[in-house]
């Protein structure tokens, strides 16, 4: 396992200009998870360049990346201004093409968004995972039912 620790993006201060702290950011997990262990070199490359990417991204406040290369899943968090923020970046051409290029090598992919108190905290890895695995639990599988 790999963790890429979370850092603030250089426009983060967490505060306006007027010194207030910034309402209610948007946080954002995903879990990704490759089909092939050897797409996994390839994307993990892919994923750090877009991590370089949310970080001169306007509106994105922070990230983090964790990897398990060998379980061919990636986990990205991230802190957003709000959902204005997230959808710009993911219609953005460097996250396009890596989406593109990756979504045939891809078995699964997971994602929530909720909203923290401020600008100032800094989202909890554990917190994020349990709310995917919540989202899991919640939604029927696919073989349910059918």
């Amino acid at each position: 396992m790999a963790t890429i620790p979370w850092k603030w993006t250089t426009q983060h201060t967490g505060r306006g200009a007027d010194g207030s702290v910034t309402a209610a950011p948007v946080v954002q997990v995903s879990q990704l998870e490759l089909l092939h262990l050897r797409s996994v070199p390839g994307f993990l490359i892919a994923a750090l360049r877009l991590r370089r990417e949310v970080l001169r991204t306007d509106g994105a406040l922070g990230v983090s990346l964790v990897a398990h290369p060998l379980r061919r899943t990636f986990w990205t968090l991230s802190s957003w201004t709000d959902t204005d923020a997230i959808a710009g970046f993911v219609r953005s051409e460097a996250h396009r093409a890596v989406m593109v290029g990756y979504r045939s090598k891809m078995r699964d992919s997971q994602f929530h968004t909720w909203s923290i108190g401020d600008a100032t905290q800094r989202p909890d890895w554990s917190d994020a995972k349990a709310r995917l695995e919540q989202l899991r639990h919640d939604q029927p599988r696919r073989d349910e039912g059918s």
